[in-house]
């Protein structure tokens, strides 16, 4: 590859895989066509040189008796491709390795790029037509754990037909403000705050689901998509909040929402962000924490432990490594008064 695109770089490819056009021996050649064939021969041993050159000692003995640049270049085909039957089996082993690749456990992510690469240009160069989205979908679902929340971002929001393998990469490189902004304090009505990190963002259905609450471990506030879904709001409030993969979405706003719990009661969440870009509602780990519960994850499944009461839900992961939590919204009318989060030890289930 390196040597052919040196060669095109030069204009030698056309004589090193044409060959010298041979002239036509019924009629006398004229002096443009003698000059043709003349400018080709010196095309075609500068060529031979460069090839000399660069092939091995040990190999170049045994193609000297080459007369052209082609003739050696079909040759080292030959020697290092072999014949299509052997092509085609180094394919397959090719094919083999790039459906068992996966990233290794503390393995960089330029690593794991570098790695995937190499494999896909041996493919690419024994013929195998491979599309970029192929390999970018290949690399989403090979991540390691550590990268679900990213890779559920970036499935979100970006048009995987339209990405990069470049700009994948870097966005799986970006990993900025993890665990910072936990909660809001202080943040005066109408009053634009700093950028919020949130790191994962899982689409469900096209619109957002009132009732279907994911347990998010690196979201930094509550945050909902369904206007309607807020008993009380604070349209004046603004923010923004960042993705894994660098892009930003807007908070509208921040208020309450009242749920029914099982028994009848109705309760409130609190200080939960509206984001109407947002096609999943989250609840945040790092507010209940300041509420006083302790969240663990072990065995796929999300603990949510009040120190005084026990374990009071337990969410099981679902199929797309997420933690749904189902919890019927009520409309403003139903407000409650306490403002407490005992309402989740009804929802102790496994969903």
């Amino acid at each position: 590859m390196l040597m052919e695109n040196f060669l095109r770089s030069k204009e030698y490819w056309q004589v090193v895989s044409g060959g010298i056009a041979e002239p036509a021996t019924n009629s006398p050649m004229t002096d443009a066509q003698k000059t043709e064939i003349e400018g080709q021969i010196l095309k075609d041993l500068k060529a031979k040189n460069y090839l000399f050159q660069a092939i091995d000692r040990s190999i170049l003995e045994t193609i000297l008796c080459k007369d052209t640049s082609q003739q050696i270049w079909d040759s080292m085909k030959k020697k290092y491709q072999g014949s299509t039957r052997t092509k085609r089996q180094q394919l397959q082993a090719l094919r083999s390795k790039f459906e068992t690749l996966r990233m290794k456990p503390g393995e960089s992510v330029s690593d794991y790029f570098s790695r995937t690469m190499a494999i896909i240009n041996k493919m690419r160069i024994h013929g195998e037509k491979m599309e970029d989205v192929t390999v970018i979908e290949k690399i989403l679902r090979s991540m390691t754990p550590k990268f679900n929340y990213v890779v559920c971002s970036i499935e979100e929001w970006k048009d995987l037909d339209e990405l990069s393998i470049d700009e994948l990469q870097g966005s799986l490189s970006t990993d900025r403000g993890r665990g910072k902004g936990r909660g809001v304090r202080g943040v005066r009505d109408g009053e634009k705050k700093e950028v919020e990190t949130l790191l994962m963002a899982a689409q469900v259905n096209e619109q957002p689901q009132a009732e279907v609450w994911y347990v998010d471990t690196s979201c930094s506030n509550h945050m909902c998509g369904s206007k309607s879904s807020f008993c009380f709001l604070n349209e004046g409030f603004r923010s923004t909040v960042s993705f894994g993969d660098c892009s930003t979405v807007n908070v509208m706003g921040k208020g309450d929402i009242n749920i029914r719990t099982k028994n009848g009661f109705v309760e409130t969440i609190s200080n939960v962000f509206y984001v109407p870009d947002l096609k999943s509602n989250l609840l945040s780990v790092g507010q209940l924490q300041e509420k006083g519960y302790i969240i663990t994850i072990q065995k796929g499944a999300c603990e949510i432990y009040d120190p005084s009461r026990g374990a009071i839900v337990v969410v099981q992961m679902a199929s797309n490594k997420l933690f749904p939590l189902k919890i019927d919204s009520v409309q403003s009318f139903l407000m409650a008064e306490v403002k407490d989060l005992s309402w989740l030890c009804i929802y102790a289930m496994a969903i």
